[in-house]
């Protein structure tokens, strides 16, 4: 069953817009060998197969494993709202 839309958009702007966010801008550091050990997982959080089925003890992990890696985000506003930015203008209305 399909969840109302309502709650997919909400769904997407409270899970799926902060992390692939993050996932971004961490992607930009894979100079950094904390983020690049991570990379595999970094680069799938940016993919729509990655949040196809996602269920909460994946986002569990993916906050395990990231959560020493965002102190490393410099600007992290300014660079968020970016980030952001372009997110919004690469999605294709449906």
């Amino acid at each position: 069953m399909r969840q109302p839309l309502k709650t997919q958009t909400q769904f997407i702007l409270t899970r799926v817009l902060p992390v692939f966010t993050l996932a971004g801008l961490l992607e930009e550091k894979s100079a950094i060998p904390m983020v690049r050990n991570r990379m595999d997982l970094i680069l799938d959080l940016q993919t729509d197969d990655w949040w196809e089925n996602v269920k909460t003890p994946m986002l569990e992990t993916v906050r395990r494993h990231l959560r020493s890696l965002v102190k490393l985000i410099e600007n992290t506003a300014e660079s968020l709202f970016i980030l952001i930015l372009k997110t919004l203008w690469a999605v294709k209305p449906v």
